[in-house]
């Protein structure tokens, strides 16, 4: 009996705590230090495409108040001007509450405290909020895999690690198919 090789994809990242076990500015400097090496490498180095700066927005506005210079240099790296967050919906009494989601807008709407182009539903919690940790990456084909923690069906099943893949167009075209509709 052959065995299929497995294939394993790694995804760079980083989980972003603002303050843990050290004070708030001894973590921006940490920032401040991954991200000017960070830019430097994805601009240099065109095999190293992707990274998951898993955090939220926060530690882009946390690393743009210290490298205000470089916010153009971030945002020729973000392809199409859009960036894709998923996370654990935690808006108070809205439809996807609870539950794991992505957020997609562009950098100003993280800036301007906008709301962004939208946002959608991709798994469904059956344990209230509890699920997240995401992560997020790009594969060749153009398509983003979400992955998290999460209880995706009723009963008494356990939480499990879920991944869903989509692309930015199909999620695109969904959204405007709703509008046509209204």
């Amino acid at each position: 009996m052959s065995e299929k090789p497995y294939i394993a994809h790694v995804c760079p990242h980083t989980h972003w705590d603002r303050e843990w076990y050290s004070p708030f500015q001894t973590y921006r400097m940490r920032l401040v230090r991954l991200m000017d090496h960070l830019l430097d490498t994805l601009e240099q180095d065109s095999d190293f495409r992707l990274f998951n700066l898993d955090g939220q927005t926060i530690p882009l506005t946390d690393y743009l108040e210290i490298r205000p210079e470089n916010e153009t240099r971030l945002r020729n790296l973000i392809s199409d001007g859009r960036i894709i967050i998923a996370f654990r919906d935690w808006g108070v009494n809205g439809p996807t509450m609870g539950h794991f989601v992505a957020w997609v807008g562009t950098y100003d709407d993280i800036k301007n405290g906008k709301p962004g182009q939208y946002r959608v539903k991709l798994l469904h919690s059956y344990a209230g909020r509890d699920c997240g940790y995401p992560g997020v990456m790009q594969v060749k084909d153009g398509s983003i895999v979400a992955l998290t923690y999460i209880k995706y069906k009723p009963g008494s099943a356990k939480h499990s690690v879920v991944a869903t893949r989509f692309k930015l167009s199909e999620l695109d075209k969904k959204l405007a198919d709703q509008k046509k509709k209204k």
